[in-house]
């Protein structure tokens, strides 16, 4: 009988232990991979929580100097741009018909910085902050599309988005992002930890 109640107890804890490996995955709300590019030893972060996809590649800041410059900035201020940690940020729904909308307002992101909290700096404060004959207009249109939008939405089926992020923080910084999106009616929160650009 004692040899009996030994199995059976076996065969619980067994299957226990086969439900907690099933469960395991629900519990896992999100997952950032980490990357460096080989050849530039640029550093990506791609967040993943189905059905949102975020990739964030940093930009060296002589890099987005050059292409605001080329898009008729003064060197001054496209130094000045290139100086607040910008990433090329690309979003994708790469839900199936059926899963959930998503909407993105970077008015709702955050910025960790040395124990304080922040929003990043939105295409509208840094437009805000050029008074008339600085910029053209031509050239705050380019910044308007190179940027990404404050607010998007994001259907499933793979409706995706990209645009340059600017942290609002000095190149070679290191920060916290709380990225929040709502997923129809839910508010979804994830942070990426130990955030960097690249200070040249």
């Amino acid at each position: 009988m004692k040899q009996k109640k030994m199995y059976l107890l076996s065969g619980c804890l067994k299957g226990i232990a086969i439900g907690l490996i099933l469960l395991v995955p629900l519990w896992v709300t999100a997952d950032v991979v980490l990357s460096i590019n080989d050849k530039t030893s640029l550093t990506a972060w791609k967040l993943k929580s189905y059905p949102l996809e975020i990739d964030f590649r940093s930009q060296p800041p002589k890099s987005i100097e050059a292409f605001f410059i080329a898009r008729g900035f003064s060197a001054e201020i496209a130094e000045r741009i290139s100086r607040q940690c910008v990433f090329q940020v690309i979003a994708k729904n790469t839900g199936t018909a059926g899963d959930p909308i998503i909407h993105i307002s970077l008015k709702n992101w955050q910025v960790k910085h040395k124990d304080s909290l922040k929003p990043i700096k939105l295409k509208e404060v840094w437009d805000a902050q050029w008074s008339e004959g600085t910029v053209s207009e031509a050239s705050r249109i380019a910044f308007r599309w190179a940027t990404f939008p404050a607010e998007q939405v994001f259907r499933p089926t793979g409706d995706y988005g990209w645009g340059m992020v600017s942290i609002g923080l000095p190149a070679g910084e290191v920060f916290d992002l709380q990225v929040v999106w709502q997923q129809d009616e839910a508010i979804k929160k994830e942070w990426l930890r130990g955030m960097s650009c690249p200070d040249e």
